[in-house]
């Protein structure tokens, strides 16, 4: 597994944690703590999977995650989506955007590299 990655959290804890772990994968990794500056990213060094998390200040996961599907450039780009909260009430609003991958904080590195490798291979990948 390797490639371009591009991780959009505002928490800098995870950033570091997903930048480490990626890295020793073999991924280049960007990194952007909002909405606003990840799409900008996105953008401009077009990554082969996309880690967003949900909660952010300046531009949340959901706009994000709407814009980049509407942009033809970027739209086919998978995008995991990583969130603290996973009810159903974000699940539905998740089905809703189309986000089919995506997986519940905290998380076991395993299982990340596990919903990783199924999402950058187009299978969907829904993990509590």
């Amino acid at each position: 597994m390797s490639g371009k990655a591009l991780i959009v959290d505002d928490d800098e804890k995870i950033r570091k944690m997903l930048q480490f772990l990626l890295m020793a994968k073999g991924f280049q990794v960007e990194v952007a703590t909002d909405g606003i500056s990840g799409l900008e990213a996105f953008k401009k060094k077009r990554p082969d999977i996309v880690l967003l998390d949900l909660m952010m200040p300046e531009m949340d996961g959901y706009e994000f995650y709407k814009r980049a599907k509407e942009d033809s450039c970027i739209k086919d780009t998978p995008i995991l989506i990583l969130t603290a909260n996973l009810s159903d009430e974000v699940s539905r609003e998740l089905d809703a955007l189309g986000a089919e991958n995506r997986m519940a904080k905290p998380f076991k590195s395993a299982r990340l590299l596990a919903a990783l490798d199924s999402a950058m291979g187009g299978e969907s990948q829904n993990v509590n």
